[in-house]
């Protein structure tokens, strides 16, 4: 087993309410087998999954105050 992870590092900026603000760093990760190459349609997969978790946790963590 082998595992993909990335982390994206976030200033969140609310100019109207600056108590809002935030700094966070978000990670995901994306298993995958361990007889499998990071490539190709792998390689898309784990990116996919990754991004789609990264993108909802950044959103939501943006809007949880609204």
């Amino acid at each position: 087993q082998n595992r993909l992870t990335i982390a994206v590092g976030v200033r969140y900026f609310n100019r109207l309410i600056e108590e809002d603000n935030f700094e966070q760093t978000f990670s995901f990760y994306s298993d995958y087998g361990g007889s499998l190459q990071l490539t190709g349609s792998v390689l898309e997969e784990a990116y996919n999954e990754i991004f789609e978790r990264l993108t909802q946790d950044i959103f939501n963590a943006s809007v949880a105050k609204w």
